[in-house]
């Protein structure tokens, strides 16, 4: 019984009260599955997994890697503050892709810092710098 109770506590103190305590992703892992979405070409879990704002340039993201060999290596993120609607994301890892099997390039993610905001009740991937 005290578990329950302070699992419901710890709930209801959570920094994202719904999204915390749904068992949905957090907004590292939203950031993680969109950048898997985009390189497999999965233009609708892309698109599910952004914000309404960012949705046509979740499509145009995933079409830019039609006919690209593409992969990640060594990809893990992690949340700064997350405030109750927005936080800023940042990883580490690179995005590595070739056209036609030629030669390897390579973005850095370390480079960017995405925006997650909670929409609906889950963290949505909205942008990055």
């Amino acid at each position: 019984m005290n578990r329950v109770l302070l699992y419901t506590l710890a709930c209801a103190l959570a920094a994202a009260p719904l999204a915390a305590c749904s068992g949905a992703p957090g907004p590292e892992s939203v950031v993680e599955m969109y950048l898997q979405a985009v390189l497999a070409n999965d233009e609708v879990r892309a698109v599910n997994l952004s914000c309404a704002s960012w949705e046509a340039q979740a499509r145009a993201e995933g079409r830019s890697f039609e006919g690209v060999e593409a992969s990640l290596e060594g990809l893990s993120c992690a949340a700064d503050e997350i405030d109750r609607q927005t936080t800023q994301v940042n990883c580490v890892g690179r995005i590595v892709y070739s056209y036609g099997g030629g030669e390897n390039k390579k973005v850095d993610l370390a480079s960017r810092s995405f925006t997650v905001v909670l929409e609906g009740e889950l963290w949505r991937m909205c942008g990055y710098e």
